[in-house]
């Protein structure tokens, strides 16, 4: 802090992740215009191994007379290999070795620059930001004869300029804003730019809400664009085996989807309540479809589908009774989704019911007891279908000691064992039938003790924070 009011300064974090390791056994039964043909045993047995994680963060806050300022620039990198070794087994035919090495390495650079000053009575900001990721993909098969080795290398530049402006009313609270995007992607394929599947994109994303007070009613509505880019993983030229009638390719064509939101929030005294109709342009879905040279291989990947109308409605309580503190919300899903599976149009818009009663009960002695419960009924989402319903219960005791600077907790996750998700999903040739489930039912006991509590005077927020979930 070189004077009052300025403050710059730099973080370096080194994040290391232990390696990982990853057995699956699939079975596979195989027909042939109705009759039998092969039965496959497959047994997968991956590897990831972790490198260290790089992320440096500078940045200056400052205030020049009316003029708030606040800059960060970030870098990033992070890389790993992940080895995968496939034994396929056949009834009937011959058998199968499939290795292989996928090396990942990315790297982001980024700068966010943010103004403030006040203007006619309200508040104006505005800034730009801009991030430069590079992402080297590579597919080293070891098995050539059924998956192709592959390089692919993303470049991608993204420019944004965004201003918002907000204004007190005699009656409510104002703001309204805009952000424009610039974006380069450059896509090379075996060492080789590809202009084919590299694109530039120009985008306006608006925004505005207001928000007032009735009486003991509070209100909000607001409108926002935003894009929502695929994943450097979807966007990976990478095939992946999975048997010899399935296989897993990224696609380098993805387009961004881009949703629309418009939101109605209201508050009185305890309740809440939330309506949104979200509009998605260019939704990316998983899908599968037959291999060029050999219709018998399913493709499984993702693109993009026109829209996704989706309507989410929730009401809550939170109240106070005494020692106890219960939260209740109840919601639904709804959307208005066709799809085309094996030439059939199937409606994929069954809603979809969720809910929640937590309750926190403070008892004599300094205890804290907790009861969580929640609920997902069956319904759709995008082309998954939960055929049902899930409920999940936890517990939890909480004690604090020596001035509340050690902390006590004795947990119990999922007690009734129902934390899974069973559904199907339909993708074109292609449906899968699926209950996945873990050991999520647990004991936990949480020691905490809080020492140096002075709260870092550190303002740097980060830059690309988008671009990194991307990785």
């Amino acid at each position: 802090m070189p004077k009052e009011n300025h403050s710059l300064g730099v973080k370096y974090d080194i994040t290391g992740y232990l390696d990982y390791k990853d057995d699956m056994n699939t079975e596979s039964n195989v027909g042939l215009n109705g009759n039998y043909y092969d039965q496959l045993l497959n047994k997968s047995h991956s590897y990831y191994k972790n490198h260290l994680t790089h992320t440096l963060n500078g940045y200056y806050n400052g205030e020049i007379n009316d003029l708030s300022i606040d800059l960060n620039i970030d870098y990033y990198k992070q890389s790993y290999d992940y080895n995968s070794t496939t034994f396929e087994n056949s009834e009937d035919k011959d058998d199968r070795e499939i290795r292989s090495l996928n090396p990942v390495d990315n790297q982001l650079a980024a700068a966010k620059l943010i103004f403030e000053h006040p203007l006619f009575g309200g508040n104006l900001s505005f800034g730009s930001e801009y991030t430069y990721t590079l992402r080297t993909d590579d597919y080293l098969s070891f098995s050539e004869t059924y998956i192709p080795t592959s390089y692919s290398k993303i470049r991608e530049h993204n420019i944004a300029a965004f201003l918002e402006y907000q204004y007190s009313l005699p009656f409510g609270q104002l703001s309204a804003g805009l952000r424009y995007e610039h974006d380069e992607f450059k896509y090379y394929e075996d060492h080789t730019y590809r202009p084919d599947q590299s694109r530039t994109y120009d985008n306006f994303f608006p925004n505005a809400s207001f928000g007032t007070q009735i009486g003991n009613v509070q209100l909000q509505a607001s409108y926002s664009a935003k894009t929502n880019r695929p994943s450097y993983f979807q966007l990976s030229n990478n095939t992946v085996y999975i048997n010899r009638f399935t296989r897993r390719i990224g696609n380098p064509t993805l387009k961004p989807a881009i949703t629309h939101d418009i939101t109605l929030m209201g508050a009185w005294r305890f309740f809440q309540a939330m309506i949104s109709f979200q509009q998605k342009r260019d939704p990316i879905l998983q899908w599968s479809n037959p291999d060029a040279s050999d219709h018998s291989v399913a493709v499984i990947t993702h693109q993009n589908f026109d829209k996704l109308p989706t309507l989410n409605a929730m009401i809550g309580a939170a109240p106070t009774i005494g020692c106890w503190s219960p939260t209740f919300t109840i919601g639904v899903t709804k959307q208005w989704f066709d799809i085309t599976y094996e030439n059939q149009k199937i409606n994929m818009s069954d809603p979809m019911l969720t809910a929640s009663f937590n309750n926190l009960i403070t008892l004599p002695w300094g205890l804290m007891f907790g009861a969580d419960f929640s609920f997902q009924g069956k319904g759709n989402m995008e082309n998954y279908y939960f055929s049902e319903n899930r409920y999940i219960c936890n517990v939890s005791l909480q004690k604090s000691f020596l001035k509340d600077a050690l902390t006590v907790e004795m947990r119990g996750n999922d007690l009734f064992h129902e934390q899974f998700n069973e559904g199907t999903m339909y993708m074109n040739r292609l449906w899968a039938a699926a209950k996945n489930f873990s050991d999520s039912r647990e004991f936990v006991l949480t020691l905490r003790y809080k020492f140096n509590m002075t709260p870092s005077k550190y303002k740097g927020t980060g830059a690309g924070a988008e671009q990194k979930q991307r990785f």
